[in-house]
């Protein structure tokens, strides 16, 4: 039941984030090296590392997201049964993917060339307070933290009214999945394909319904979430990183 779904969103979630990072860092290396003369300017490098970063994690990530939303709203909520009503269609597994990537894009493509220019005034300041180049660890990883959580927090209300429409087109492709709501008939189960709802009819429905509040529901709690969320996330990713390279650099040096 709910442990074993919260297992499968850690497995998805593991190698998601393994894949951003990877491709995020390699890509802002292949981008930097190519233009020297510093001819792109610093963000557009990081927003551009992100973005290509970001569609490599949501085609790891769309097929947990997917899981993970019928499997709250389904009131036996058991990972494996809400797997098993994709059998019919594998590929409502991905259902979703287009608009994951319209949500995380924009927000990453935001949240990071904003969290670099953060945290680097932040750590410029303090230096320049310090009057030394060094930063300690915990005060970097504050930065870090702080400068993440704050990018993170002004990019979740932006972006707000394309979580709403991913979260309804994800949950969309779970009810046409259901035994109970196609037909056995292959011509009832085409037109059930055809009829699903896009997210153009999405976004209609709901602008029509709830008119702009209900493209920003929940916007501030996901704004407070996201401000928690990435400032652990990235403080603790840059806390390992610099660590590793730190323990890295002393283990050549103690061997010389």
């Amino acid at each position: 039941g709910h442990s074993t779904f919260t297992g499968s969103v850690i497995i998805a979630t593991l190698p998601s984030s393994g894949a951003f990072f990877l491709t995020y860092e390699t890509s802002k290396s292949i981008i930097r090296n190519s233009t020297k003369d510093g001819t792109i300017p610093t963000a557009v490098i990081n927003s551009a590392a992100s973005g290509l970063a970001e569609v490599v994690s949501c085609a790891i990530l769309t097929p947990a997201e997917v899981i993970k939303q019928n499997a709250q709203m389904s009131s036996r909520g058991s990972t494996l049964k809400t797997i098993l009503r994709f059998r019919r269609q594998p590929s409502d597994l991905f259902r979703g993917y287009a608009v994951l990537v319209a949500r995380n894009l924009p927000f990453t493509a935001l949240q990071f060339p904003l969290f670099e220019d953060i945290k680097e005034t932040l750590q410029r300041k303090l230096k320049a307070r310090n009057g030394t180049e060094n930063v300690d660890l915990a005060r970097r990883t504050a930065i870090t933290g702080f400068s993440a959580g704050t990018a993170g927090a002004i990019a979740a209300v932006i972006t707000t009214p394309v979580d709403v429409i991913k979260t309804r087109v994800m949950l969309a492709a779970g009810d046409e999945s259901s035994p109970s709501k196609v037909d056995k008939n292959c011509a009832s189960s085409r037109k059930a394909v055809k009829n699903r709802p896009n997210e153009i009819a999405v976004l209609r429905e709901i602008w029509a319904s709830e008119g702009a509040r209900g493209l920003w529901r929940g916007g501030a709690l996901r704004s407070a979430w996201t401000f928690l969320g990435s400032g652990l996330y990235l403080g603790v990713y840059d806390l390992a990183r610099v660590w590793l390279a730190r323990n890295r650099v002393d283990n050549v040096t103690g061997g010389m």
